[in-house]
Formats: structure tokens, C-alpha cells, sequence
């Protein structure tokens, strides 16, 4: 039911959830780790995850990262992350993919944007969705 969701949404097969970090604003902590907290935007925050099925419903939520710790990271280290590069299956997302953006690592379980090669008198950048035949 997730993936004709989600195809009826997006077109895109088998995806059941989509994963992406976003910036939660903080006062500055306490001197010893005020830097960790600072993101690339230059404030401070922390980082954090959640992965939400095609009903807009969180499956998963991480807010535990300082704001410089980059969204592969925190996706890499998570329980859900770690299951299922052990096992795609074990996380509850079998034969389905999630999608995220250009911040994550493409995987077996996880679909990542590629820029395709455009000539360089064409300024737009083009944004493609692939997926390895050995998924699906």
C-alpha cells in the first residue's frame, strides 16, 4: 500500500518513506561544545532526522546531533540506519526503498538525486532520480 502511495504521488516506484534532516534552532550551549553546534548556516541547532511514509506519518525521528554533524551521518549511525545495512529487511521496509537527497550515501535501501552532465553553456543543473536495476 506505501509504494502505490507513493508512486501515485511522485511517480517514482517503490519508494515507501522518505528520509531528511532539518536544523532545529538553539540558544548556544556552553562554551566546551558551542562549536559542535554551530551549522554550515552559521548558527546554532541541532540536526535533526526523521524518515515519514507517504501519509506524512513519522516512521523515525533522531534529535540528537550537534548541528555541524552532516545528515549521512546521523542516518549511518542510526538504529534504523545500522539495521538495515545489516539487513534491508530488518527495518521494517521490506521491498521498498527509501528516498533521500543528495545529503545520503546511495544504497541498496536508500535512493539518492544525481547531477546529470549538462554542457557547460547550459547554466540550469538537472536533477535526476536513478535506481539500480538490482533493487527493484
Amino acid at each position: 500500500m506505501c509504494k502505490a502511495n507513493f508512486h501515485s504521488i511522485v511517480g517514482f516506484p517503490g519508494v515507501i518513506a522518505c528520509v531528511d534532516c532539518t536544523h532545529i534552532r538553539m540558544q548556544g550551549p556552553r562554551k566546551a561544545v558551542e562549536k559542535d553546534y554551530v551549522n554550515r548556516k552559521g548558527y546554532h541547532s541541532i540536526n535533526t532526522q526523521g524518515i515519514v511514509n507517504a501519509d506524512g506519518l513519522f516512521l523515525n525521528l533522531v534529535a540528537r546531533w550537534p548541528g555541524s554533524v552532516h545528515d549521512s551521518f546521523i542516518f549511518r549511525t542510526s538504529n534504523l540506519g545500522r539495521a538495515l545495512e545489516d539487513d534491508p529487511r530488518s527495518g521494517g521496509i521490506e521491498g521498498g526503498l527509501l528516498l533521500g537527497d543528495s545529503g545520503y550515501a546511495l544504497s541498496r535501501f536508500l535512493v539518492t538525486p544525481y547531477m546529470q552532465h549538462q554542457p557547460r553553456k547550459d547554466k540550469k543543473g538537472s536533477m535526476m532520480l536513478t535506481l539500480l536495476q538490482e533493487v527493484l
